[in-house]
């Protein structure tokens, strides 16, 4: 289904893009996925407000399913999501039911350290960890 995918996320068109997008959230957020995920994500580069909400759900599915994986992902040097996504993706995972208070304390540390409403740089390791 990736193959099926692929292509869609790279279209023009706003609904193929976010049905891509909803697509992997809801069957490519297992182990084996998670980080191809995360890749597709990072390259999907549309100008559409729905198209970057749907980019912001499936990091903030990452969030809920993946911690270890999607955080090291949004503090890593691989994280080229633009700015409006970056904070939505946060803001989402803010306003989820499923993520522990702990977790949200970071999300909410990561969101005040935008300077100047931006992204930050890379940070070098992921500021919590499960195996901490």
């Amino acid at each position: 289904m990736l193959a099926f995918l692929r292509p869609l996320l790279a279209s023009e068109q706003v609904y193929h893009v976010r049905f891509a997008c909803v697509m992997l959230l809801h069957y490519f957020m297992d182990d084996a996925h998670i980080q191809d995920t995360l890749a597709l994500y990072d390259g999907v580069k549309h100008p559409d407000y729905y198209v970057k909400m749907a980019v912001a759900w499936g990091i903030s599915q990452g969030l809920t399913v993946q911690w270890e994986a999607t955080i090291g992902y949004l503090c890593g040097a691989t994280c080229h999501l633009d700015e409006e996504t970056y904070r939505k993706a946060l803001q989402k995972g803010l306003d989820s039911y499923r993520i522990p208070p702990e977790r949200k304390a970071l999300l909410r540390n990561m969101r005040k350290s935008l300077p100047g409403g931006g992204r930050p740089g890379a940070i070098s390791q992921p500021p919590y960890s499960e195996r901490s």
